[in-house]
């Protein structure tokens, strides 16, 4: 059994075996600056743009005792593949618990697949990388 990392994470519904070492969700403004005749600028306020989250995941070859349970790299890529090829949306879910057990934030958003990467580099060993971009 994989001791708990604070973090797990879920892309439509299929638990990652470990957390990724970083999440960016960045929230895209579109603002607008406009320059006046006097040469002094405003800014015109809209509403946010859409938000994208990035994160790098390692998919392991083999087990280790701090992975959950573990499933072929083709499991993941091929649903990486469905979600865009279907052009399906889903859930998107980052569940943060401290050690102790007690609930932090959730990150829940429905997103869909905007590009990935497949990585291996022999410096990782038999391990894949894929590098993600969601959107919502």
């Amino acid at each position: 059994m994989a001791t708990n990392t604070g973090y797990d994470f879920y892309i439509d519904g299929l638990k990652l075996p470990f957390a990724p070492p970083s999440l960016e969700i960045k929230v895209n403004g579109r603002n607008e600056t406009v320059t006046l005749i006097n040469q002094g600028d405003i800014n015109i306020l809209k509403s946010p743009g859409l938000t994208e989250i990035s994160f790098e995941m390692r998919l392991p070859q083999q087990q280790y005792p701090f992975a959950g349970e573990l499933y072929p790299v083709s499991t993941y890529t091929d649903k990486l593949k469905e979600l865009m090829e279907e052009k399906k949306s889903f859930q998107f879910i980052v569940v943060r618990t401290l050690p102790n057990g007690t609930s932090l934030f959730d990150t829940d958003l429905t997103v869909a697949v905007e590009e990935w990467t497949m990585k291996e580099d022999a410096d990782e060993g038999f391990d894949v990388l894929i590098d993600g971009t969601l959107k919502q």
